[in-house]
């Protein structure tokens, strides 16, 4: 990922794909060195690793649409996976775009995102 594209990035995501730049793998008395953060920690609530593997995916191919292989069985579960994704590329001064339809064949909701800057 270019270091221009990564520096207007949250502090959060700079952590999670460059730790050596924060030292967060030297040790001192009052930490321990660990090669890279657990993949889903933040602050309050517990983050959905789905979440992360997606976002990290977007990141990894922006400008490229994807299809969620998740089947949303209602518009509610799609709603939030999709609205977690747009609150985190908010942090990150990206742009999220997304389209939805509802499956009649299957029953369940498909959502289609877009990473952008």
């Amino acid at each position: 990922m270019p270091k221009s594209i990564l520096k207007d990035m949250s502090t959060e995501t700079q952590l999670a794909t460059r730790p050596q730049k924060f030292a967060a793998n030297q040790n001192t008395k009052i930490l321990t060195r660990v090669d890279a953060p657990p993949f889903h920690v933040g602050r309050g609530r517990k983050r959905s690793p789905l979440v992360s593997l997606a976002y990290a995916e977007l990141l990894e191919n922006m400008n490229t649409w994807f299809h969620v292989n998740i089947p949303f069985a209602t518009k509610k579960e799609m709603t939030n996976f999709a609205t977690n994704l747009y609150n985190r590329s908010q942090k990150d001064n990206l742009s999220l775009s997304r389209s939805t339809a509802y499956n009649e064949v299957t029953k369940t909701y498909d959502l289609w995102i877009l990473l952008s800057r």
